[in-house]
């Protein structure tokens, strides 16, 4: 049984390294959406703008 050539490894490599910045950029953006103020609102709950 014969091991993944380099090139493999640089892809894996590149794939697995992407996923992670994905997932971190996506919770800085929820920590974002969470600390910024929420719109404001009548009392139907639709926003005003």
């Amino acid at each position: 049984m014969r091991g993944l050539s380099a090139t493999a490894w640089i892809y894996l490599l590149a794939e697995f390294l992407f996923g992670i910045f994905f997932s971190i950029l996506l919770a800085m953006l929820g920590i974002v959406k969470r600390i910024l103020p929420k719109p404001p609102r009548d009392l139907t709950g639709d926003i005003v703008l």
